[in-house]
């Protein structure tokens, strides 16, 4: 069976690049909070985690695995599904943009890393925007940040982190993620 890809508009569309590569959110296979990419061919797909994973691991051997964890805290830390509600997203991608030029102005990191350290962030944050807004997910955006502290911080292979959840009930999640990070914050109720 043939699935019928959703289109970027202008009311789903999150951030499209200057070589037209973009994020949007529509409907999808669990819920209508999907996140999809097109590239500049025009071809949409799901975004894989151990892709960018693979990514941001790359990144890390070169110029430190802390520091590339430290750049996602940022964008974690100002993920809010408000963003979504009041289509705010471009006031909080310019300040992940900031944050990034502000870490990588020491690194020197430019050209082909820079855009793909800056895509890649603004895709994990579209992804846990989309993650905040799913019901029967209560640890939300939390996920993402389990399975970036493993791969950044405890080495574990992008594979392995990116199935690590699965199959896994609620209790057994919450305690993985406050054995490493201490307290968590569950989602709260969407505002609508």
């Amino acid at each position: 069976m043939l699935i019928q890809m959703p289109r970027p508009t202008a009311n789903n569309t999150i951030v499209t690049f200057n070589d037209k590569f973009t994020i949007f959110i529509a409907p999808g296979n669990q819920d209508e909070y999907s996140i999809f990419t097109m590239n500049p061919a025009g071809i949409v797909n799901f975004p894989e985690d151990v892709k960018y994973f693979q990514d941001l691991q790359i990144l890390g051997k070169k110029y430190g695995n802390r520091f590339i964890y430290d750049i996602f805290l940022d964008v974690y830390n100002l993920t809010n599904y408000n963003d979504y509600y009041e289509k705010s997203y471009d006031t909080t991608i310019g300040k992940i943009i900031n944050r990034i030029n502000e870490h990588t102005f020491l690194k020197t990191i430019v050209g082909d890393e820079l855009q793909t350290l800056t895509r890649t962030m603004i895709l994990l944050y579209s992804i846990m925007v989309s993650e905040e807004l799913r019901e029967n997910a209560p640890l939300g955006k939390n996920l993402k940040r389990l399975s970036m502290y493993q791969v950044m911080l405890e080495g574990m292979n992008p594979v392995d982190a990116a199935n690590f959840s699965r199959g896994k009930k609620f209790p057994t999640l919450m305690q993985e993620c406050t054995k490493r990070f201490g307290s968590v914050s569950l989602k709260k109720e969407k505002r609508f």
